[in-house]
């Protein structure tokens, strides 16, 4: 297990969450803390749990596949994909949510974090540690998290930015080298 590719793939991860959080403080006028600490914790903490049920379903899976390696390069590349159509065909928030209720924040937390759940599978296959992986994960959505609900905040402006584009090429690039390296 590289400490690159896990960060690499936490950074990737965490771009869903920095777009939501990011859009989060775009709709909170006058931001609290306690506010943004609220979004940053429920985005890390599902972000950081979910590969750990996708690592469970996986363990499950590789007894069924035999070169599992191409397995988890075409979950990476799928997921990376998916990420970059989205990023392109999303359109902005047109009904405003408040993003402190606790129901829409699991909501988003959970939405945010189906391509976490994913990955887990992959990390499986890889043998990544599982729990520092998810530590990693949790950490950096956490710091983009608080970050994003901060920016949007202030600037309003980065709403328009594709980082879940970003994210998805990165994600390939990681299936890509699974393909070929391994």
């Amino acid at each position: 297990m590289e400490i690159s590719s896990i960060i690499s793939i936490a950074i990737a991860l965490s771009f869903d969450s920095f777009a939501v959080a990011t859009t989060s403080g775009f709709l909170i006028k006058k931001i609290k803390i306690s506010q943004a600490l609220k979004i940053a914790v429920f985005f890390a903490v599902f972000q950081g749990v979910f590969p750990f049920f996708g690592w469970l379903i996986g363990e499950g899976i590789q007894k069924l596949f035999a070169d599992y390696y191409y397995l988890a390069a075409a979950i990476f590349i799928t997921i990376g994909i998916k990420l970059v159509y989205q990023g392109f065909k999303r359109n902005p928030i047109k009904t405003p949510i408040n993003p402190i209720n606790t129901i829409v924040l699991i909501g988003l937390s959970v939405a945010t974090s189906v391509d976490a759940l994913i990955v887990g599978i992959g990390f499986s296959f890889v043998n990544f540690e599982i729990f520092f992986s998810m530590a990693v994960i949790a950490i950096v959505t956490f710091i983009f998290s608080i970050a994003g609900v901060y920016i949007g905040n202030k600037t309003q402006k980065l709403i328009k930015m594709r980082f879940d584009i970003i994210g998805g090429v990165i994600l390939i690039i990681f299936g890509l080298r699974i393909l070929f390296f391994n």
